[in-house]
């Protein structure tokens, strides 16, 4: 949908990448993205390939803004601001 698909294919699959949860979707309209920042040495508890992690205190960064969910939803930052650098970024995510 809007503002998920540029992001979504930057990615293979859901997956974490250091302190960040990345959720790829898709439904009938089109593609889902959602951005999560988990706790500091936490891995991410898995609830399937589509949906959040069940982590309680992970924080959804990127994700619908608004719009009706699965017809017209909007994608972008849930937050005006965060400070990737504080991710730790553990593989190499160039082209």
């Amino acid at each position: 949908m809007n503002g998920a698909r540029s992001y979504y294919n930057l990615f293979k699959e859901t997956q974490q990448i250091g302190k960040l949860y990345i959720v790829l979707s898709c439904h009938a309209r089109g593609r889902t993205f959602m951005v999560f920042v988990l706790p500091e040495g936490e891995l991410a508890v898995r609830n399937g390939d589509c949906n959040p992690p069940l982590n309680k205190d992970a924080i959804q960064v990127y994700g619908v803004v608004s719009g009706q969910t699965g017809w017209s939803e909007q994608y972008g930052w849930l937050y005006q601001y965060v400070n990737l650098y504080d991710c730790e970024l553990t593989e190499d995510l160039s082209f």
